[in-house]
């Protein structure tokens, strides 16, 4: 695990700096989206359940 991380850090290092932020923002927006139907997913369930 700790060497798939420092082969991304390594990878992040050597890209330039706009195109390392441009990718982390769309990384934390899938994170947010995913976590967003996730929390949808489970209310929806709940309401069926219920």
């Amino acid at each position: 695990m700790e060497t798939i991380l420092n082969l991304i850090w390594a990878l992040i290092d050597a890209l330039p700096p706009l195109l390392t932020a441009s990718l982390l923002m769309i990384g934390i927006s899938a994170f947010a989206a995913f976590i967003l139907l996730f929390v949808v997913g489970q209310i929806t369930m709940r309401k069926e359940n219920a």
